[in-house]
């Protein structure tokens, strides 16, 4: 689930910037698609948002085993990247 926060963060952010809701969902859909290419990679696959989920659910010690801190740092950072341009998009939009 933790996995999950950057990807929810650039949702409702993208939510945000256009009126409706299919937009965001189509780009997530459409990012979603490449990460059978780029899990099999191993320097891209810990630092891209859509893949992160997958890889946390993979068993320790697995093919595509990746450390938990280099994960939890992109998570980190991916999360609190997308939630400050959205916080700051939200706040400088007239109401």
């Amino acid at each position: 689930m933790i996995s999950t926060l950057p990807l929810i963060a650039v949702t409702l952010w993208l939510a945000m910037i256009w009126s409706s809701f299919a937009a965001p969902f189509t780009v997530n859909v459409i990012l979603t698609l490449p990460n059978m290419l780029v899990a099999n990679s191993e320097t891209f696959s810990p630092i891209y948002p859509w893949v992160q989920p997958f890889m946390m659910m993979m068993p320790k010690g697995g093919v595509f085993s990746v450390p938990i801190e280099s994960l939890i740092i992109a998570i980190g950072a991916g999360f609190i990247i997308f939630y400050t341009a959205g916080s700051i998009n939200i706040q400088k939009r007239t109401v």
